[in-house]
């Protein structure tokens, strides 16, 4: 009897077995061989492929190289059960844009030859529907040039499109304004849609809670890590520059913020209001900060090709930060490439012609604060020795000072900085590259020989020139993110002047100038289009044009 049990138990297992293998194959995934949007005429189907659950399947090739490595994307199957959220997410989509008529279906079919499904959502966006009234509630008793801004802020041409977005962009404004101007914990509600279906119009209306408006009267200071001795509270209070009697304001304390990051002196720093402390309309500042290591050395490895010629080389940087204090960073810098650098570092002097190569030292200071205002200073000291292989060889050394300033909130330019600089250069010209110059210019062979022999008994093939330039740089980043833009422009003027200084001191000391003077203006443009439906992804082009005139 438990004989024929165990057997009985044994059959019905491989029954089971083979059943499941049966209804596998039968159950074998369609893959999402192609996915499409008809119907639609405003909102293209890109950004609607981007919101779906469902997505098409990548192509072969794509699916081949996911197969061995990380790259590509592996085949998508059909899944009908995810018709229904797809709908939904479309419905959704079309009235967050201003499309509430709008109504969908869809159809799909099954290739059972290929294992291939094919998916078709239909589109029927009806009327499109436009802002009437935005409504802001609950600023009355703020000041009036606040009302008049955020009035204006919330103005919307009532031929625009509704857009959920838009909206929401609004709220954000009005709240990053008031916090900006001391009402440190207002609210802002969601907004209220209100649509009228027979006008096709909607109104908004946002409530806001504004709250007191908060004055900073007291700065904390916290500071953390293993060198927090050596770094003093009263410098962390001055690169913030936040005072006690300022009104509290966000865009102030994000900026501090940025200027603590700017010293690298800090791994971590929060600017932020003690909400808890907050007493009547006052309300104390936390400056948290975590004081990082002092010293950093940087050797690196060099490889490019440099005038067309591939070089090889070693650099090496030290930086000493907070050095003599105030948060100044000292950094002395080496680098050297040359074809052969052996050779190159064995024959540093400037009249061997025979190699190729480069070596570079600079020493930098740099200070966040300058005469107690947020004045980025910038001091750089430099030589340089460049040798290039039967043409000439040159020594420069120089010095350049420039000055980065902040500038206000509301200004349509968000940097300003302005520079001098002061280089000597001495070269030493080979016979044969100044013999092939007069050549290029068009002068007969041997006039070109003569030219050489004279210039060489006057001057030996050297030159010594000393030059003056004096700088200004206005810019405006108008990008969605500073480091990692996808959204928006960048755009700079450049205007520079060489060596009208230098011809001014010349003259008051009674001595002759020699060398050109010039003006340079250069105007540069970076953009970045929305081209792609990903947020994350754009077109990204650089303009630039300049003039320079010499006299």
């Amino acid at each position: 009897m438990t004989k024929t049990l165990n057997f009985i138990t044994i059959l019905l297992y491989i029954c089971t077995l083979f059943a499941g293998n049966i209804n596998a194959q039968h159950e074998q995934p369609y893959e999402l061989a192609k996915l499409d949007i008809e119907g639609n005429k405003y909102i293209d189907e890109e950004d609607l492929f981007l919101v779906l659950t469902s997505k098409q399947s990548p192509n072969w090739f794509s699916q081949f190289v996911h197969s061995f490595s990380s790259f590509g994307e592996e085949a998508v199957y059909f899944d009908s059960l995810l018709i229904p959220s797809d709908l939904e997410i479309l419905k959704r989509y079309y009235r967050h844009n201003g499309f509430f008529k709008a109504s969908f279906n869809y159809k799909y079919e099954l290739n059972s030859e290929d294992q291939e499904a094919y998916l078709t959502y239909f589109v029927n966006e009806g009327e499109q529907t436009y802002f009437n009234n935005f409504n802001v509630t609950g600023i009355d008793s703020i000041r009036g040039e606040f009302i008049y801004y955020i009035s204006e802020l919330v103005k919307t041409d009532t031929t625009t499109r509704y857009s959920g977005d838009l909206v929401q962009s609004k709220s954000d404004q009005i709240y990053n304004y008031l916090r900006d101007k001391g009402f440190m914990l207002a609210v802002v509600e969601t907004p209220v849609i209100s649509v009228d279906t027979m006008k096709n119009k909607v109104d908004v209306n946002i409530d806001v809670k504004t709250g007191r408006r908060y004055i900073i009267d007291e700065l904390r200071v916290q500071r953390t890590g293993e060198n927090r001795e050596l770094v003093e509270d009263e410098l962390l209070k001055t690169i913030v520059n936040v005072d006690t009697g300022d009104y509290y304001s966000f865009y102030d304390l994000r900026n501090g913020q940025v200027r603590l990051f700017r010293t690298g002196l800090f791994t971590n720093v929060l600017v932020s209001g003690v909400i808890a402390d907050t007493a009547a309309d006052k309300v104390p500042l936390l400056i948290s900060a975590d004081v990082g290591t002092l010293y950093e050395i940087s050797p690196e490895l060099i490889m490019n090709n440099e005038n067309q010629v591939f070089n090889l080389g070693l650099g090496i940087g030290f930086t000493r930060k907070n050095f003599l204090g105030d948060a100044r960073k000292l950094t002395v810098r080496a680098s050297s490439a040359a074809q052969d650098i052996a050779e190159f570092l064995s024959n540093p002097t400037i009249s061997d012609t025979t190699i190729f190569g480069y070596a570079d030292a600079r020493i930098i200071v740099e200070q966040p604060i300058l005469f107690g205002r947020s004045i980025n200073t910038r001091l750089e000291n430099y030589i340089t020795l460049q040798k290039r292989k039967d043409e000439y060889n040159q020594t420069l050394y120089g010095t350049k000072l420039s000055f980065d300033f902040e500038l206000p909130q509301f200004v349509y330019a968000t940097g300003f900085q302005t520079y001098f600089n002061w280089e000597n250069s001495k070269s030493k010209f080979t016979e044969k590259y100044v013999k092939a110059s007069f050549v290029n210019y068009g002068l007969p062979d041997t006039l070109a020989g003569d030219l050489t022999d004279s210039l060489k008994i006057l001057t030996n093939l050297e030159d010594q020139v000393t030059n003056t330039v004096l700088g200004v740089q206005l810019s405006a980043n108008k990008t969605d993110n500073l480091i990692f833009p996808t959204r928006g422009y960048t755009i700079s003027l450049l205007a520079e002047d060489g060596n009208s200084i230098r011809r001014l001191f010349d003259n008051l000391t009674k001595t002759q100038f020699e060398g050109p003077q010039y003006y340079k203006l250069i105007f540069t443009s970076t953009f970045y289009l929305p081209v792609y439906s990903s947020p994350e992804n754009s077109f990204g082009g650089k303009f630039k044009v300049g003039y320079i005139r010499t006299y």
